[in-house]
């Protein structure tokens, strides 16, 4: 797979950003490790259902809040996916809502919010930015929509907001991401790609939407976003991929079909 002539995979594996959790000790690098757990075991829940719940028995004694994000996720997709039997469809939702009832209370303990509510959790945001309001790092996004909030997340520190070697680094790294992001959303359909798409690139992708949303309007610390940001971004990057490789394999089997028709009409006109 070639973009502007570069190959993009494995090469974008080499990303340093992609190995910030398997670089270092730490809950995070542990709450990744159950995350791909989680993740291999859901391309076939009914063979891999009990190391998908122990996966999530494991992020919910790390971090309960990553744990009800993926356990959400999952349970849309599963509920929505009309490939999978109603009765599964069943098992796994009322397992989903048992999670929720218990996950619920930890999250709201870490949080540390009485109730979720828009205005708790507007409160939450405005005090989170307050606290991380220190430092080079530091971007004020009071005043950004919230489209602007989530792009700032996902693509900056671009190079104006570089004011060290780490946040140069890194903006050659999110520049090589969005070129990807906008050179593969337009070549291909990615709402198409989605619904093509195995369970497991599913609940990866809705994992890294419901994570962004969440974080992009809570965090103004580049620091801070690019740690937050490395633990999904790579579940967006497998689905960019898959998108993009899937349209490169229609667009041979078209360019194929197209010389056998060729073929088959100057065969024709010789023989006549």
């Amino acid at each position: 797979m070639n973009v502007f002539g570069i190959g993009i995979w494995p090469n974008i594996l080499l990303l340093p950003s992609l190995h910030f959790w398997s670089s270092g000790i730490g809950k995070d690098s542990l709450v990744f490790l159950f995350l791909v757990m989680f993740f291999y075991g859901i391309r076939d829940l009914r063979k891999y259902v009990v190391l998908v719940a122990i996966s999530a028995l494991l992020i919910y004694h790390v971090r309960p809040h990553v744990a009800f994000i993926v356990l959400f996720s999952a349970a849309m997709m599963l509920l929505l996916d009309s490939k999978l039997h109603f009765s599964y469809k069943l098992i796994f939702f009322a397992v989903a809502i048992l999670g929720f009832v218990f996950i619920y209370g930890e999250v709201m303990i870490f949080l540390k919010i009485e109730e979720l509510n828009t205005e708790n959790v507007e409160e939450l945001f405005n005090k989170t930015s307050v606290n991380l309001s220190y430092g080079g790092s530091f971007v004020d996004m009071s005043g950004y929509p919230y489209p602007l909030k989530v792009f700032t997340f996902l693509f900056r520190p671009l190079f104006f907001d570089a004011h060290n070697f780490s946040s140069l680094l890194n903006s050659v790294e999110n520049l090589i991401c969005l070129i990807l992001v906008v050179h593969v959303g337009m070549k291909t359909n990615l709402f198409q790609a989605y619904k093509k798409s195995p369970n497991a690139i599913k609940v990866m992708l809705m994992t890294f939407i419901i994570a962004t949303l969440a974080f992009a309007g809570s965090l103004s610390n580049f620091g801070i976003m690019v740690r937050m940001k490395n633990m999904t971004f790579i579940f967006f990057l497998f689905f960019l991929l898959y998108s993009y490789y899937n349209f490169l394999k229609d667009q041979k089997i078209k360019k194929i079909k197209r010389l056998m028709r060729i073929k088959a009409r100057l065969e024709l006109k010789s023989v006549s």
